[in-house]
Parts: structure tokens; C-alpha cells; sequence
């Protein structure tokens, strides 16, 4: 990795505050998009609540021993609040995906029409705050951190890192 930018929850214990701005763009020194094309980001809208057309991807790590990359297809989300306290500005976003412990960092996002054909746009990112029974639990209270400021974080790095 050769730059950060971030909105970022510091700690080890992140409250509900805190894991709605839980993101962050990173430039690599050989950037995957040359060769795999690129994540845009959209706003989170309660149109969706309960659509099954989301993917979660990452690396979770720690089950069977190792890291491996996991994916994670249809998912829902399922709500979307703002904490709104002290001017919060971003977005929890509960999902009952199976998230678990290490997945942080990992993208939500789903296809959209974009002119003459599909693109894949981010709404939301696997959050630190989890509150699951378990790495395969359908029950796992899922947090995503997304909101505006995602959108505009992902627009920043994309626009200055070319």
C-alpha cells in the first residue's frame, strides 16, 4: 500500500458512532483496477431494505485454520440508521450476512444500470462493530459502515489517485 485516506473508528471497542464512519480508500503501488476494473459507490436508500441483491466479499480469517477469500451471495440490507449524535455523519447498516471476525474492510455492493451496461457500486463496508453468535450464524447482527461520506471518500481517491 503506498497512501491511506480514512475515516476511521480508533480503538478496540467500537461503539455504534463510531463503526457508521469505519472506512477507508487505500492506493496500492499496482492498482487492481488497471487490470480488474473499478468499485464505484452510491448512497444507501430504504428502497433496498430487504433486497437480496448484495454480495459480501473479504478475508476473514482465522476459520479453518487460515485466511482464505470468502464470498457471500444474495444478501440483504436490512436497515440503515444514522447515529446522529454530534453531527455524526455516517450510516449503520445492519445486514444478517454471515460477518465474521477479521471480515472488516470487506465491500457490500451490488450491480447497477450505468449508461449501456452494469457497474459495481459500494454502499457500505463490513464495519468492525460485530455482535454475532458465531462465524456461520444467520443471526449475527451485522454492522456495515456506509452514508455520503463513503461515497464522497471513495470519489476523493478516485479523483486524486488517477
Amino acid at each position: 500500500m503506498s497512501d491511506a485516506h480514512a475515516y476511521i473508528a480508533a480503538g478496540q471497542s467500537v461503539d455504534q458512532f463510531e463503526s457508521a464512519i469505519d472506512y477507508a480508500v487505500l492506493r496500492l503501488y499496482t492498482p487492481l483496477g488497471d487490470s480488474l476494473g473499478w468499485f464505484g459507490s452510491t448512497d444507501y436508500t430504504e428502497d433496498w431494505d430487504d433486497g437480496n441483491y448484495w454480495a459480501s466479499v473479504g478475508y476473514p480469517g482465522d476459520m479453518f485454520g487460515g485466511v482464505f477469500p470468502s464470498v457471500e451471495v444474495p444478501v440483504s440490507i436490512e436497515d440503515g440508521d444514522s447515529p446522529g449524535v454530534f453531527s455524526n455523519p455516517g450510516l449503520n447498516l445492519e445486514t444478517e450476512a454471515t460477518i465474521s471476525a477479521g471480515a472488516s474492510g470487506g465491500p457490500f455492493w451490488a450491480w447497477f444500470h450505468a449508461g449501456d451496461g452494469l457497474t459495481p457500486r459500494i454502499t457500505g463496508v463490513v464495519s468492525s462493530n460485530h455482535d454475532f453468535g458465531g462465524p456461520f450464524s444467520t443471526d449475527n447482527d451485522g454492522r456495515l459502515a456506509g452514508g455520503g461520506e463513503l461515497v464522497d471518500l471513495v470519489e476523493w481517491g478516485r479523483s486524486n489517485w488517477p
